[in-house]
């Protein structure tokens, strides 16, 4: 997958919702006041994804629903899994 793919199928699940949040992001997630919702709104918006050395994809340049920088790491493992947020 190249980093254009990966930045366009984030997108597409943050527009359609179809993404699934580990219980290790869960816990990021309520610790950073972050709801399901800012993940969604990040995706749409995200401007770049980056491989990373463990095979996670670093979504970046998307925006939560209050405009704060939200980054989102996730797999593609059938659909997308949000692994962490920050």
């Amino acid at each position: 997958m190249t980093p254009s793919e990966a930045l366009e199928e984030a997108r597409r699940a943050g527009a359609t919702d179809r993404f699934y949040v580990t219980l290790h992001a869960r816990d990021h997630r309520d610790g950073r006041n972050v709801h399901r919702a800012d993940i969604r709104q990040a995706l749409r918006t995200a401007k770049t994804a980056g491989l990373q050395e463990n095979e996670r994809w670093r979504i970046d340049g998307g925006r939560d629903l209050d405009g704060d920088d939200l980054t989102v790491i996730v797999v593609f493992d059938a659909g997308v899994v949000v692994v962490t947020v920050f």
